[in-house]
């Protein structure tokens, strides 16, 4: 948790617009439309830039002021929230949210963890940040070492980008929130599910941040995939000029650097998984998948459909 720069901030909690909602993942599975399509309700107050990661607890906006301030156009709105997905993964993430907003609601879509973890992989690599293979990258000696104190510090960007495997093993990360933030103030959706029942699914979150239900918004799809054109681009939206940051507030360094990597992006034909990594990993999912079944108490039957390859557009 990061807010501890900003005493002033925490003295003036009662004075500021406070976010009432996070959605918190999982990763590559639909949140950036879901944000999107929320956002558009008249009601609903969205984060101008999509994962700020205030609440993870090595990454993100590290001062309260600047994270609070994402917030200070809702107006009216009675459903404030912003979307990052690290959220979901980081274990101290639920404790800070609660501890600062004890009252806010949880939004957690979960896509197959064998799609969602290839989809992953496929994003990072072409973010320009990731070198190895899928296969080589979840291999049980590289899951190892991306665990370790030595690839946290080498990491670019926030080290459990990388973790594929771990981000799509969801139990214990929908059960943390469950514990500390209570069943009755978090939505757990299933992606391929959600899609199937779109308009029947918004209506129940609608009722849920307790706006009009009978809102329709435009269901467009965000958060493409694609190569990437220029390594120029990608090592100009990693580096960090200390000249922008005295110069430019937060809600513009953010949308610039997603603005970079949407320029330097190219749209290219969907990427199909090796059949026997898929196999592996279907088995090596089952006793994760069963547990969460457990959890939220019914069938999963999306995700027992196999050989569902192919990468999305989420």
């Amino acid at each position: 948790m990061q807010q501890n720069n900003s005493t002033q901030g925490w003295n003036s909690m009662n004075m500021i617009v406070k976010p009432n909602f996070f959605i918190v993942g999982a990763a590559r599975s639909g949140t950036s439309s879901l944000a999107y399509n929320l956002g558009q309700h008249p009601d609903i107050y969205i984060s101008p830039i999509k994962e700020p990661f205030y609440f993870v607890s090595d990454f993100g906006l590290n001062d309260f002021d600047e994270y609070i301030s994402l917030f200070k156009d809702a107006g009216d709105a009675r459903a404030i929230g912003e979307a990052s997905t690290g959220y979901l993964f980081d274990e101290h993430a639920p404790v800070a949210i609660h501890e600062l907003f004890p009252d806010a609601k949880i939004i957690i879509i979960l896509r197959n963890p064998v799609d969602m973890a290839f989809s992953y992989w496929r994003f990072t690599q072409i973010a320009g940040n990731e070198s190895k293979s899928f296969e080589e990258a979840t291999s049980d000696e590289e899951r190892r070492y991306r665990k370790t104190e030595e690839f946290k510090r080498k990491a670019l960007n926030w080290w459990a980008m990388y973790l594929y495997i771990e981000r799509a093993m969801y139990f214990s990360q929908v059960k943390r929130y469950f514990d500390i933030i209570g069943r009755c103030k978090v939505r757990v959706y299933i992606f391929e599910d959600f899609i199937k029942r779109i308009e029947e699914l918004y209506k129940e979150l609608f009722a849920f941040l307790d706006v009009d239900a009978n809102f329709t918004p435009d269901y467009s799809v965000k958060n493409e995939g694609g190569d990437i054109h220029s390594q120029f681009l990608k090592k100009l939206r990693d580096r960090k000029y200390p000249f922008i940051k005295n110069i430019f507030p937060v809600t513009f360094r953010v949308k610039l650097k997603s603005r970079l990597l949407d320029i330097n992006r190219k749209k290219d034909e969907k990427i199909i998984m090796n059949t026997e990594t898929r196999r592996r990993l279907e088995v090596f999912f089952e006793e994760d998948i069963r547990s969460l079944e457990q959890l939220l108490g019914y069938s999963i039957e999306a995700w027992k459909k196999k050989e569902q390859q192919v990468i999305s557009p989420f």
